[in-house]
């Protein structure tokens, strides 16, 4: 492994100013001996004998006046395929270059390196790239400012580099570089671009792009498209003013251009935005500080994602610009798509780091009120906090977000072990998601450190909660709950909701709002964040018949449904309606057993902020019969509970206990044991006629699945994960 740069002090700079080459022994971290560069810069002393005259001194005595620079070595003997900027292998021989500059013929030589002069205005955003030719050799690239300190650098294993950076202030900087190895002898091209965050940033009839951040033509009036009320609002400029208190905004959108809104705040407000249009299209949102074009949030999932949504959290006092974009870039032309645009904003200050959730302003500031940046954005080291990856030193290294809020934020490294984490802190560990690695963290001290309420600290590390039926499992103050993959864990209590109060306080299963299975409807309020829970008692002589509940809302709005046994025998998911365009989901449990279902009901989307209002009912329905041994039907249902009760012809969960081995067949993950990740039941009934309910693990290669009978290692998600099944 390489040594990696960091940082490139003062004193280093100066020793590049007085040797071309570096002796093969001496790696780029290690700095010189102090005394480098003292030799030549003294005055004669006193004490000599100076030659004199009564006329005053000598004129070699005036050529060496006091603080005189020393003459830059003789420029190295040129290599064979030296370019044309040679010789540019020192600092104070730069070759001077602007925004713009790009050429694909340079050429370093071996033991060398090549500078840049580049001159900045304050704010000036550039992106630097650097390519070698062939791409396999290994160079490094480095911004340094005037003084020698390195502001920002790009060093991965990689002949390709790149680096973003914005002058604080104007003034002369410097591109270097070098070999990732001190014998690299390559072609390479170098291209630095003038990268704009304002459309007041580009010249007249330019806009500043959300795409590539570069300023681009905007089309003519005569060409204009997407007109609609709030026109001309096609720049940051010419942006249309939203009223937080008004109703949501009907509008369209152009292709060629983006539609710019306009959000006034007040130290401390928070907005949030919800962008909702039709099915199947592509619309993405970003917001930027008008002052400084600092992105300060942005909405960017792909098709599947409808509405876009976002919080943006105790700002500073100011005027922020929201964009609306078409995410095809404007490949498409002069084509228009209609949304509509939702906005609330809501005043208060922020106490603590904890919330501050808004993208890269992880820092609460106590005087204020208002979530601020990091101060040393590109500087930050290992272990420090940041925003985004971008205010990390490290080329290797990415901001690990944790929980919701920046108090636990901080620039880190991924892992699959241990002992890669030293670089962190001692005793920092790597904690997993998966058998495809995780990342290094500082040892936890509470639950709090944890990045989910489904994880405890336990030993300073951040470990799993244990499984549940019941909210009785867990330890006193804990809840048994849901994750979002269907497992039940003990669970830190949520905060409460500060939505959909519909006076109910059935947020838990344990104030479940009693539900009688008449076919009588129930109102309720739903919103983002607020899960409302419903039981139904289920009659000893009813048990093998078939329960129906159906929940009723607008359209417009995504709400599901989901059924468990949560105080009974298992905490195991036994029924889901999710469809993402009906007004009406329903769930049918068939073979149900006696006792209490419970059945939660929560919003997965909504065209409005507002609270949803919704109808649930649920009623018993006769079954013909109950399930047989014989018959298999408790494996044919969509959810398995693959043991049949033929007494009452009820179907009921597997009482695994933790004893199933892996590859046997389960239907909740407390059924398995010793080296199981999860019981795989995403397949529902399909996936137990082909067995592959079973017991199970990731993996990364066939023989990771050697310890799970009869099965491979089968990619899902575009390969982000892999698991080992049965083959298909």
């Amino acid at each position: 492994m390489k040594t990696r740069i960091r940082t490139l002090s003062p004193l280093v700079l100066a020793a590049a100013l007085l040797t071309a080459c570096v002796d093969d022994s001496q790696t780029a971290a290690r700095e010189p001996e102090a005394d480098a560069v003292t030799a030549d810069a003294t005055t004669p002393d006193s004490s000599a004998d100076a030659t004199t005259t009564d006329a005053g001194p000598t004129a070699d005595a005036d050529a060496l006046a006091p603080d005189a620079a020393p003459p830059p070595p003789p420029p190295p003997e040129a290599c064979a395929d030296e370019d044309d900027l040679a010789p540019n292998d020192l600092a104070e021989r730069a070759a001077p270059i602007e925004a713009g500059f790009g050429r694909d013929d340079l050429f370093l030589c071996a033991g060398s390196s090549d500078w840049f002069r580049l001159t900045l205005s304050a704010q000036e955003r550039v992106l630097v790239q650097l390519a070698a030719n062939p791409a396999d050799r290994d160079l490094d690239l480095l911004l340094l400012s005037e003084a020698g300190e390195v502001v920002a650098t790009s060093a991965t294993e990689t002949g390709e580099e790149r680096l973003a950076y914005t002058a604080e202030a104007a003034g002369t900087y410097f591109v270097q570089v070098i070999g990732g190895f001190r014998d690299v002898e390559v072609q390479y091209a170098l291209s630095v671009t003038s990268q704009c965050r304002l459309d007041s940033q580009c010249g007249p009839n330019q806009a500043c792009s959300a795409f590539t951040g570069e300023c681009v033509d905007v089309p003519p009036p005569e060409r204009a498209c997407g007109a609609d009320a709030f026109e001309p609002n096609d720049t940051d400029a010419t942006a249309a003013m939203l009223d937080a208190d008004g109703p949501p905004i009907d509008a369209v959108v152009c292709a060629l251009s983006p539609d710019w809104y306009v959000l006034p705040a007040e130290a401390g407000d928070t907005w949030d935005v919800l962008l909702t249009f039709a099915q199947g299209e592509d619309l993405d949102f970003v917001v930027r500080d008008l002052g400084t074009g600092a992105l300060v949030a942005s909405a960017t999932g792909d098709a599947n994602t409808n509405p876009e949504r976002a919080r943006i959290s105790h700002l500073s006092a100011g005027r922020y610009a929201l964009g609306v974009l078409l995410a095809d870039g404007g490949r498409n032309g002069r084509r228009e798509l209609p949304y509509r645009l939702d906005v609330a904003r809501t005043a208060g200050r922020c106490a603590s780091d904890r919330d501050c959730a808004g993208l890269g302003r992880p820092l609460c500031d106590g005087t204020s009120g208002v979530c601020v940046p990091v101060p040393d954005a590109g500087q930050v080291q290992l272990g420090d906090t940041c925003g985004t990856t971008e205010d990390c030193a490290d080329a290797e290294a990415t901001c690990y977000q944790g929980r919701t809020g920046g108090q636990d934020n901080l620039c880190t490294v991924t892992c699959q072990d241990d002992a890669q984490c030293d670089v962190l802190a001692r005793n920092a560990y790597c904690q997993f998601s998966g058998r495809r690695g995780g990342v290094c963290l500082y040892p936890c001290e509470a639950d709090l450190d944890c990045a989910s309420d489904f994880r405890e600290c336990v030993a300073g590390r951040c470990e799993i909660r244990q499984q549940c039926r019941s909210s009785a499992d867990c330890p006193d103050g804990d809840m048994c709950a849901q994750t979002p993959f269907g497992a039940f864990l003990c669970s830190a209590p949520p905060p409460p909701a500060t939505c959909g109060d519909d006076g109910q306080p059935n947020d838990t299963p344990a104030t479940a709002t009693a539900l009688e299975a008449r076919g009588m409807s129930v109102g309720g309020l739903a919103c983002q964040g607020d899960r409302d829970w419903f039981a139904v008692n289920v009659p000893a002589d009813r048990a093998g018949d078939t329960l129906r509940v159906q929940v009723s809302f607008r359209a417009g709005v995504d709400i599901d449904a989901y059924a468990a046994l949560v105080n009974g025998a298992d905490g195991v998911l036994i029924g889901a309606a999710t469809s993402p365009d009906m007004t009406t989901e329903t769930i049918e449990l068939r073979f149900v057993p006696a006792g209490s279902i419970y059945f939660r009901v929560e919003q997965f989307a909504s065209d409005a902020l507002a609270d949803t209002p919704y109808t649930i009912s649920a009623e018993l329905v006769d079954a013909p019969s109950g399930c047989t041994a014989e018959g298999n039907e408790c494996l044919g249902l969509e959810f398995p509970r693959i043991t049949c009760d033929a007494a009452s012809g009820a179907c009921l969960p597997l009482r695994g206990d933790g004893q199933v081995a892996l590859g046997g067949l389960c239907d909740s993950d407390d059924d398995c044991g010793a080296g199981a990740e999860a019981c795989w039941t995403f397949e529902g009934a399909d996936g137990v006629r082909a067995g592959a309910n079973i017991c199970t693990h990731t993996c990364q290669a066939e023989a990771d699945c050697a310890d799970v009978p009869n099965t491979t290692c089968i990619a899902f998600q575009q390969g982000q994960f892999a698991v080992c099944l049965p083959p298909r």
